[in-house]
């Protein structure tokens, strides 16, 4: 399939790392919004990949990801991983996002999962990065209109930060990556897909922004809790997770899959209904 990269920063070599010119557009740029796009996503069982799902006429699930971050303007630049297989998705930015600076990168057929699309990413990424999960959609609270500007703030006090929403399902706790934050606004602990043995957890993510120099130490301990293994203190305190600070949005709606899917659009019909308080 033929892409049009005429208005994209491209490049598509993972075993070559890209210069600093290649990467770098003639502009103000300091941090980079990674977008993870390479996972195989079979669960929906549908003829494209899911980030371009349709939300409502003339937008697709990854469009929310880019609106979420327009208020950031120059400031950022975005690295979309793909695989092979995926370059539909390479097109559809390419003709929608014509002013952003985007570049695509393959994901390293060495690993495989989120942590291995980030990775890949990395040699692209400017000194602050921040990771957005593709299959989320993300409400933003009424006091909170730029929670990328406040994350990006945020890194520099702290290496990390978490984009979260409070959540009390203690199913969805249990079934995605979730984190036990404290009431001053700290993150004090992170499962992934933990069941139900820990009650601390508070809120999910659908965002992670830290330091490139912050990304060895971060990815291996976040990676480590894939396995169902249980974070030490050691561990969090090593990755700096522990008191990173969080940035709280309304609602995370995560969309992997059509029962999410179903409660989501139920979710916003019951919302259009409500009356509106005068």
């Amino acid at each position: 399939m033929a892409v049009d990269t005429s208005n994209v920063t491209s490049r598509i070599r993972h075993d070559e790392p890209p210069t600093k010119e290649a990467v770098t557009p003639a502009r103000s740029l300091h941090a980079t919004i990674v977008l993870p796009c390479a996972g195989v996503g079979g669960r929906l069982a549908i003829p494209h990949p899911k980030e371009l799902f349709p939300l409502g006429p003339g937008t697709v699930l990854l469009d929310r990801a880019f609106k979420l971050a327009e208020p950031a303007g120059d400031a950022v630049n975005f690295v979309v991983v793909v695989r092979s297989g995926k370059w539909q998705i390479a097109e559809y930015v390419a003709s929608s996002r014509k002013s952003s600076s985007i570049a695509f990168v393959f994901q390293s057929p060495t690993g495989t999962g989120l942590y291995a699309a980030i990775r890949s990413a990395l040699p692209w990424c400017q000194s602050k990065i921040i990771v957005l999960m593709p299959d989320e959609v993300v409400e933003l609270e009424p006091t909170q209109p730029d929670p990328i500007g406040t994350i990006l703030d945020a890194l520099d006090r702290h290496p990390v930060a978490f984009l979260v929403a409070t959540e009390t399902d203690r199913n969805r706790l249990a079934s995605e990556g979730a984190l036990a934050v404290d009431r001053e606004g700290h993150v004090r602990g992170y499962a992934d897909k933990a069941g139900e043995g820990n009650p601390t957890l508070n809120a999910v993510w659908s965002g992670v922004a830290f330091r490139r120099t912050a990304a060895g130490p971060l990815l291996e301990v976040m990676e480590s809790a894939c396995e169902a293994t249980p974070l030490t203190r050691s561990q969090l305190q090593r990755s700096r997770i522990d008191g990173s600070p969080a940035v709280r949005v309304a609602r995370i709606h995560h969309l992997g899959t059509w029962p999410e899917i179903y409660t989501a659009m139920a979710r916003r019909a019951m919302a259009s209904r409500r009356p509106v308080q005068q």
